[in-house]
């Protein structure tokens, strides 16, 4: 029993003042010892010390605590950027040995295909749970659906893009910043629109 005891936590071999509880209950001192050595965050040995005032002593089992410091958890995506409708792959590049992402999904690696805010938590194998910061994967737009008009033989495209890419019969003819192509030949023809990043509507 408690009964007239004081304590007195030896950190390290050394009684320390800091844990120093006179005529308190033990189990609640040493859980207050506890929670000061997880706050600390540093590998010690505690030991409790009850003393009466006749000078009677009684010591505890030494126990050792070590907070774990939390660990970095960040995101990787494969591609860095792709365009509207296309899949990025999202993969946490640490090890645990669990995953869970903000959107219900569980797994190291998992397709986005839009740019929505997601974290996710890695539990390790202690239980202890880390949290990346928000990452918001990278989509471009595409240009817009491109309509060939004609006149006479030259076959034009009014809605702007970085570059256009001419067919006749599925072959590419032309790769070309104008938007504008002469026909020399029969045949059937359609353009692509390519944005500045590469997007292709």
């Amino acid at each position: 029993e408690d009964g007239d005891f004081g304590f007195v936590a030896r950190v390290d071999g050394r009684e320390n003042t800091a844990y120093e509880d006179t005529g308190g209950e033990s189990t609640r001192f040493l859980r207050a010892a506890v929670k000061t050595a997880l706050k600390d965050g540093t590998r010690y040995s505690y030991q409790v010390r009850a003393v009466n005032a006749r000078g009677d002593t009684l010591s505890s089992r030494v126990f050792t605590i070590h907070a774990r410091p939390v660990r970095a958890v960040s995101i990787a995506a494969t591609p860095p950027a792709a365009c509207e409708g296309d899949t990025i792959w999202l993969r946490v590049a640490e090890e645990f040995a669990e995953y869970h992402w903000s959107d219900q999904r569980s797994g190291r690696l998992v397709p986005v295909t839009s740019a929505q805010p997601l974290r996710v938590t890695g539990t390790d194998e202690f239980g202890c749970t880390h949290t990346s910061e928000q990452y918001i994967a990278t989509f471009h737009p595409r240009p817009v659906k491109p309509e060939i008009a004609r006149i006479a033989d030259t076959l034009l495209v009014q809605t702007p893009a970085a570059r256009f890419l001419w067919y006749r019969d599925g072959v590419l003819v032309q790769d070309d910043t104008q938007p504008q192509f002469p026909v020399e030949q029969p045949g059937v023809y359609h353009v692509e629109a390519v944005s500045t990043e590469g997007c292709v509507a």
